[in-house]
Order: structure tokens, then C-alpha cells, then sequence
């Protein structure tokens, strides 16, 4: 039996939004939790002011690579605030708690493209391999000159450094940006049980789950394909 990880946003200075950072618990049975330390903070240009929400992948080599978006910028106190996501990997494998985590020293990896509102890209999704053996990555976003319209942008990369846009996966208008936890994964249509993130036949549906925002008001939107 091996461990389950839970990572959560934590601010760990006070019970307030801000300063935001990755807490970390691990688990055998999903009942009894150990805390651990700090998983990431916010630190260098590309995070340096919170860590939002991220994703990992588990690689079929064994690797793990974690995808999240860095927050530049404090909110009302910058007009330049910017998202952008980064990549850490775990400092050693062989570690069944996986404590120690580093950030790739050419974060960000990626950047809002030029039609995307620079402060709302976020929330990137646990990687799948799609048909031609890339890996697809899904991240919400919302066009800079449209605060109605809230999209799902795919990028294809190889190595988890290099992205291409591929394609919009999913754009719905009158809820504004996502705020957050997106959501894509399998089901199947003909069997109980968990699937792989990548899998794909004729008995599978893919889910996509978020939530949208405006005015205060949230909506929970889920869709399949």
C-alpha cells in the first residue's frame, strides 16, 4: 500500500486570502492525514507574489512533473498583475512522502497568449496523452477584451518546458472567468471503477467541471465529449 497526497492552498500567516502557498498531507487510508512542510512557496519572479492552484502528472516512467499557475502581482495594489504557469518536480523519487519539491529554473513555462486577459490564465489540469502522443494540457482563461466569455485553452508539449496551443477545447459565455478547480477526466460508460487520466475508446466520455463567476455569483458547469 502506498501513500495518497493531498495538496491544498494555504495561507500560512493568517486565516485571511493572500500570500497563498502549497500545504501538504499524506495518507494511507484517506483518514488519518500527517501534515508535512511546505510543498511551495512563493518566491522567485514567476511566483513571487502566491501559488495558485495546480495539477500533477504522473509520467509512465515514473516521474512526476506538477504544473501551477505563479501569481504576479497583489490584487488592487498592482496595475501589471499577471498569471502564469510554472513547473516543480519532486527532489527525490525514492521518497515515499515526496517532501522536498524544486522549481524548474526557467519558470514560467508558459504565458498568456496575446488575446488572453493577462491576469486571469490559470488553473492548469492533470495532463493526458492525446491521439498522436503528446501531452495535452488544458488551462481556464478569459479574452482581454471580453469579461462575459470564459474559455478552455489545450496545449500540446512533449517535455513539459515547450507548449504549443493546440485548439480551444470549451468556450461558454455568461459566466465570466473561471475561478478556479477545473476539472477534465474519464469515465466509463460501461464499467464501474477509476481510468486512467489518458484513456480513451468507444465505452469512455471525458468530463470537463468548473466553475464560473459574475457578479458574486457562482455556477458549477460540467460537460462531456
Amino acid at each position: 500500500m502506498g501513500w495518497y497526497h493531498l495538496f491544498y492552498q494555504y495561507n500560512p500567516n493568517f486565516s485571511v486570502w493572500g500570500d497563498i502557498t502549497w500545504g501538504h498531507a499524506i495518507s494511507m487510508d484517506l483518514i488519518h492525514w500527517y501534515h508535512l512542510p511546505l510543498a511551495m512557496a512563493r518566491g522567485n519572479s514567476s511566483d513571487k507574489d502566491s501559488v495558485y492552484i495546480g495539477y500533477a502528472t504522473h509520467l509512465p516512467d515514473g516521474r512526476i512533473v506538477m504544473l501551477y499557475t505563479g501569481k504576479i502581482g497583489k490584487p488592487g495594489k498592482s496595475k501589471n498583475q499577471k498569471q502564469v504557469q510554472n513547473l516543480a518536480y519532486p527532489a527525490n523519487l525514492s521518497d515515499p512522502a515526496l517532501c522536498d519539491w524544486f522549481k524548474y529554473e526557467g519558470n514560467p513555462v508558459l504565458k498568456p497568449p496575446p488575446e488572453i486577459d493577462q491576469d486571469d490564465f490559470r488553473d492548469p489540469t492533470t495532463a493526458w496523452l492525446g491521439p498522436d502522443g503528446t501531452w495535452q494540457v488544458a488551462i481556464g482563461a478569459k479574452y482581454h477584451n471580453d469579461d462575459d466569455t470564459c474559455v478552455f485553452l489545450v496545449y500540446q508539449t512533449t517535455d513539459f518546458i515547450s507548449y504549443l496551443l493546440k485548439r480551444i477545447l470549451h468556450e461558454v459565455r455568461g459566466l465570466g472567468m473561471w475561478p478556479g478547480m477545473l476539472r477534465r477526466y474519464p469515465i466509463s460508460m460501461i464499467e464501474s471503477g477509476g481510468l486512467d487520466n489518458s484513456a480513451t475508446s468507444p465505452g469512455i466520455k471525458h468530463v470537463l467541471k468548473a466553475q464560473g463567476i459574475k457578479m458574486m455569483r457562482r455556477t458549477r458547469m460540467i460537460t462531456m465529449h
